[in-house]
């Protein structure tokens, strides 16, 4: 048995990965990390070319943004001691 799939960016197909199955569930197991591994890799090598290009917005930038904004509000009067 095997596990497979295919990795699409933006309807174009990226990569193939595949990863034989041997023995039971701890094989799935390995299986599925090894595919998990594979295509992490693949996703990152893509954005990483994909930012040499300039064609990726750092959506971080958005994201820490938003989190100084959800801060809690700093506490104006001193605490008791």
């Amino acid at each position: 048995m095997a596990v497979s799939g295919v990795i699409y960016i933006e309807s174009e197909e990226l990569a193939k990965v595949n990863a034989e199955v041997e023995g039971g569930l701890s094989g799935l197991v390995a299986a599925l990390r090894s595919v998990q591994k594979e295509t992490n890799t693949l996703l990152t090598q893509e954005i990483e070319r994909q930012g040499e290009n300039g064609d990726v917005e750092d959506e971080n930038e958005e994201d820490e943004s938003e989190s100084e904004e959800e801060k809690e509000p700093e506490i104006k009067v001193a605490k008791l001691q």
